[in-house]
């Protein structure tokens, strides 16, 4: 295949339904005609823009606080800097060194579930029928995926942390859950939580029919119940 020939696909007989084929033959490009699947996949993945906003989101909240908090970087604006100055090409080699083993410890402790988004075994009719069902929202806390990352998580872990046998992939077993409440509850908890994204999402709607000025007799002995909960939550808290 010659540049014209390339140009021609390129223009008239790609079909596209994803963005996949471009990225891979720009790729290609840049690495001067050939690259690994390993290669490509992490080019591929520098351009999911979901995930980019979930790690840049990671890098804010978690190791920025850490590492300011013992002097290790400052923050300006948008931009980290480290703070051990005049490092020579010696210090820097030993300190890459330290670093990758410390990524190695912890991934031969935790495996491939230290990157585990639980989304990534569920066929896309199963995941649309878990989405579908929780209407978008934290079976949890209640929070949108626009506030937050969605994931589904194994109300009975796979690999629970007591060695026991793991839950399935099945309808009956998966609930969503934002990222912050699927981390805190791990692999060492089996809680069915999806009763607290019903009420999550009644309480939705009675917000939405009272900024409408829709209120039900209903709706109001519902939100006397709930400030009642609420209330006795904080005097036992």
């Amino acid at each position: 295949m010659d540049t014209e020939q390339l140009l021609e696909f390129l223009e008239h007989k790609m079909s596209m339904t994803h963005i996949y084929q471009p990225l891979i033959i720009r790729s290609l490009l840049d690495a001067g005609g050939s690259a690994t699947v390993r290669q490509l996949a992490v080019e591929l993945a520098k351009s999911n823009e979901l995930d980019l906003r979930y790690y840049e989101k990671i890098v804010k909240r978690y190791p920025r606080g850490a590492l300011r908090k013992h002097g290790v970087i400052e923050v300006e604006a948008d931009r980290f800097v480290l703070q051990a100055k005049k490092l020579s090409f010696q210090d820097r080699a030993r300190l890459r060194a330290l670093c990758d083993q410390k990524v190695g410890e912890f991934l031969a402790e935790r495996g491939l579930d230290a990157w585990y988004y639980s989304r990534d075994l569920v066929s896309t009719s199963l995941a649309y029928e878990i989405f579908r069902r929780c209407r978008g929202v934290c079976q949890a806390c209640g929070v949108g995926a626009d506030v937050e990352r969605l994931e589904i998580d194994h109300i009975k872990p796979r690999k629970p942390s007591s060695g026991k046998t793991g839950g399935k992939t099945t309808l009956d077993n998966l609930q969503v859950l934002c990222r912050r409440c699927n981390a805190g509850k791990s692999n060492k908890d089996a809680t069915d939580l999806r009763s607290g994204a019903k009420e999550a999402f009644r309480l939705q709607q009675v917000a939405e029919r009272m900024d409408r000025n829709e209120l039900t007799a209903a709706d109001r002995r519902s939100i006397k119940k709930s400030l009642v909960v609420i209330g006795n939550k904080l005097a036992n808290s």
